[in-house]
């Protein structure tokens, strides 16, 4: 099964935006952690697609090389990605705020983890040529950089999915405009 890249590449930069314009709209309308909120949790889930679909395609293009136990822990972030999705669709159905289910703040920890794992393969690998193999690295710098904002701002700016939603933006275009990966010939037994 050979995956659209280009199209997970658009979907990661449609979440990510997803994610800016939750930051916004959070700002604006003043929204807390700790209250239902269905506007944000929707365009929450929207990013949580989008940053799936757009490591999924980082992995497709051979950003972390081609060692089978690299590209294996390549998925660490997408594994707790999905366990955001599940615990925020849980959430959205049911009314309450995902922050206010534990399991959620795992899921944000191991795709944390996945990130770093992600940055040190794309650069140690030298796969991809170019800005390409530094997209992890700017994940990865929307987290620090997104919580700085929100240290600075008393919280008043949703510093973590503003500079999400630019990084996951960012890691899109990469995905989205990579030349298709070489896919060794298989041979007929």
């Amino acid at each position: 099964m050979n995956m659209n890249t280009r199209l997970l590449g658009t979907l990661c930069i449609l979440g990510g935006l997803a994610y800016i314009v939750m930051a916004v709209y959070s700002a604006i309308v003043s929204a807390t952690a700790d209250s239902f909120d269905l506007v944000g949790q929707l365009l929450s889930l929207a990013w949580v697609v989008g940053a799936i679909c757009g490591w999924l395609g980082f992995i497709l293009i051979r950003g972390t090389g081609n060692n089978i136990a690299v590209r294996f822990l390549s998925f660490v972030p997408i594994v707790g990605l999905t366990l955001v999705f599940v615990i925020s669709l849980y959430a959205l159905l049911t009314g309450v705020t995902p922050f206010s289910i534990p399991f959620v703040g795992m899921g944000l920890i191991v795709e944390l983890v996945g990130i770093v794992l992600n940055t040190i393969f794309a650069i140690a690998t030298r796969a991809l040529s170019g800005w390409r193999k530094f997209a992890p690295l700017g994940v990865l710098l929307g987290v620090v950089l997104g919580g700085a904002i929100s240290g600075l701002t008393q919280g008043a700016i949703f510093g973590i999915p503003l500079g999400l939603g630019i990084a996951y933006a960012i890691l899109g275009y990469a995905v989205q405009t990579a030349a298709p990966s070489r896919q060794p010939a298989t041979q007929p037994a």
